[in-house]
């Protein structure tokens, strides 16, 4: 009698997070789906704000969105993810210093040409603080947004096995590429073919984040991260005179577009096959940050 009664309990007990886990999963998408429309909003009401300095506008736009996102990652259950540590600091560089050393490469060889020609922009320091406010803004969101509230979402009912996880892993980090690209033409060739490129250069990024946080039940480093790698290049670009925000999929000059993508791509290689590597280093099961009670019991 005792053996069923503990039956039974197993049995209530595995089923009501199970079934919070879809609810979880659901309430998830709602809110990845949602939370653009409402970035939208901020971002075009930031610029009117700070008419002065409408990069930093934009930034203070973003960063407004950010703020929701981790409300929403917190009511969510994901409150104990949103922190960093030394530890987590060293996962985070030993993943991601390739493409971190390519950035500082990148701005020492921009600085060093404007230098030489004269060229840095008067308002550097106003150009630098907006940079600075979009890049942390996007990084916060980002991060809070795809590797807080999607990838938990989705592993809160799927996570059942290492397979699994490595397949949610794919599917949130392309995702992640596919809303970096806007509208494409579709019968333009080369568009078509730069998105491709442009989702695949992200979802990479998006596997070896997603692999930070697995690996350290962080986001913060993930976010240092993304901010680093973000403001390295648009405050490089701000300084040189370039756009800040770039259209991903232009064909206008596909062959740079090419060659730029085969680069990023190069760069990228080597910290994603080690992302996989730590992923497949991981417990067989991970339910993520949302449904911590189904551990070892799927």
């Amino acid at each position: 009698m005792s053996n069923n009664n503990q039956q039974a309990d197993n049995s209530v007990n595995t089923g009501k997070p199970k079934g919070r886990a879809w609810g979880k999963f659901v309430v998830s998408l709602l809110v990845c789906y949602f939370v653009p429309v409402i970035g939208a909003v901020c971002l075009l009401l930031g610029p009117m704000v700070i008419p002065s300095n409408p990069l930093l506008g934009t930034g203070a736009g973003q960063m407004v969105l950010a703020l929701i996102t981790v409300l929403a990652l917190v009511f969510l259950g994901g409150r104990k993810w949103i922190r960093f540590s030394g530890k987590g600091l060293k996962e985070a560089f030993r993943l991601s210093w390739p493409i971190l050393a390519t950035d500082v490469v990148l701005v020492l060889w921009s600085v060093i040409s404007m230098v030489k020609n004269g060229s840095a922009p008067a308002n550097a320091f106003p150009l630098l603080l907006g940079a600075f406010v979009y890049c942390l803004g996007i990084a916060v969101f980002e991060e809070a947004n795809f590797r807080g509230i999607l990838l938990n979402g989705i592993l809160a009912p799927l996570g059942k096995s290492r397979g699994w996880v490595i397949a949610c892993v794919i599917i949130s980090s392309l995702w992640f590429g596919k809303v970096h690209v806007g509208h494409i033409d579709m019968a333009d060739t080369a568009a078509v073919a730069l998105a491709a490129l442009k989702i695949l250069h992200a979802g990479c990024l998006g596997v070896i984040m997603c692999a930070m946080v697995l690996r350290t039940r962080e986001i913060g480093e993930s976010i240092l991260i993304h901010f680093l790698h973000d403001f390295l290049l648009m405050g490089t670009s701000v300084l040189s005179g370039g756009i800040a925000v770039a259209n991903y999929a232009d064909s206008s000059n596909a062959t740079a577009g090419f060659v730029a993508y085969g680069i990023l791509l190069a760069v990228v290689i080597f910290p994603t096959i080690q992302a996989f590597r730590s992923l497949i280093r991981n417990e067989k099961e991970d339910h993520g940050a949302f449904i911590p009670a189904l551990a070892g019991n799927a």
